[in-house]
């Protein structure tokens, strides 16, 4: 009888050529705001102005010229806060051989790279205030529900369906304020119920020759301008935001880098470190819509 399989000694092990990882890694509206300069101070400010309103501009000849106070500038400042995410290998587990990777150390800082973007999205859309910091308290950078104050629209605490209208009017209300919204940034759930609410004459994600049935909304194309409708996992349902991405961006103080931490022991230990912050300009270019239920209305 030939020899099976079954019985074999010194077989290989059969293991896939990647690496898979379930967890998401996703940080929209970091990735979509970009850099914005450098910061040179743990406090980082920046200047804006507003022109005046439109009035009726018309005088006789020969009048005596009228000279106004044309008001000073208004400084806004953020706090740089420190990020970091540290790592480690025994120098026995960087020897050993293994299928999916060359350098257990350089896999692990990439995921570490990944947590520190995770981190950041999660301050831009959830830090509420600023905290300056002492030796015994952390900076903490404020993000966009700081910022944003002019154009809120809040029902008092009430849990309330996002519907088309309401949408809209913060659309509006940004753009008289001269705001040029670019991005809307839901949930999953709050994307749902945007696929659900908007109307048919709304731009969808696939072109109608495709003779696929759509159901979802990539392109919000209505009374003021076009946006981008971008989902954001890490944003609570509670909340949508209309924003203005040429008025945002993050400021590094010090920029992620890598370093190596001091060898006490038989092992190799490295850590990404960065300090960052976020300006936001011109915030009634921008608007938020909170209080939401994000409850699925009747599909037409």
């Amino acid at each position: 009888m030939a020899l099976t399989q079954y019985n074999a000694t010194g077989k290989t092990f059969d293991l896939g050529k990647l690496i898979t990882i379930i967890s998401p890694s996703d940080a929209p509206i970091l990735n979509r705001i970009g850099s914005a300069g450098k910061a040179t101070q743990v406090v980082h400010h920046w200047e804006e102005d507003e022109l005046p309103k439109p009035i009726d501009n018309a005088h006789v000849e020969g009048e005596t010229f009228n000279v106004e106070n044309p008001g000073e500038t208004t400084i806004k400042d953020n706090v740089c806060q420190i990020f970091h995410k540290g790592f480690g290998v025994t120098d026995t587990n960087l020897a050993v051989k293994r299928y999916n990777m060359s350098n257990k150390l350089a896999y692990e800082m990439q995921k570490a790279m990944k947590v520190l973007a995770l981190d950041q999205e999660r301050a831009i859309i959830r830090s509420s205030k600023k905290v300056l910091g002492n030796t015994a308290t952390a900076r903490r950078m404020a993000g966009l529900p700081y910022y944003i104050s002019s154009n809120v629209f809040k029902n008092n605490g009430t849990a309330r369906p996002l519907t088309y209208e309401l949408l809209n009017d913060a659309l509006e209300q940004v753009y008289e304020c001269g705001g040029d919204p670019d991005v809307i940034v839901a949930s999953p759930r709050n994307k749902r119920v945007l696929s659900l609410l908007l109307p048919l004459s709304t731009e969808r994600s696939q072109k109608a020759e495709s003779k696929k049935m759509v159901a979802t909304i990539d392109v919000f194309e209505g009374d003021f301008g076009t946006q981008r409708v971008i989902t954001d996992r890490w944003l609570p349902n509670s909340d949508v935001y209309v924003l203005s991405t040429q008025y945002l961006g993050m400021v590094p103080l010090r920029p992620f880098g890598k370093k190596e931490l001091p060898k006490t022991k038989d092992a190799t230990e490295q850590v990404i470190v960065g300090e960052i912050t976020m300006e936001v300009r011109a915030e009634k270019a921008s608007a938020r819509i909170t209080d939401l239920d994000g409850v699925l209305p009747t599909a037409p």
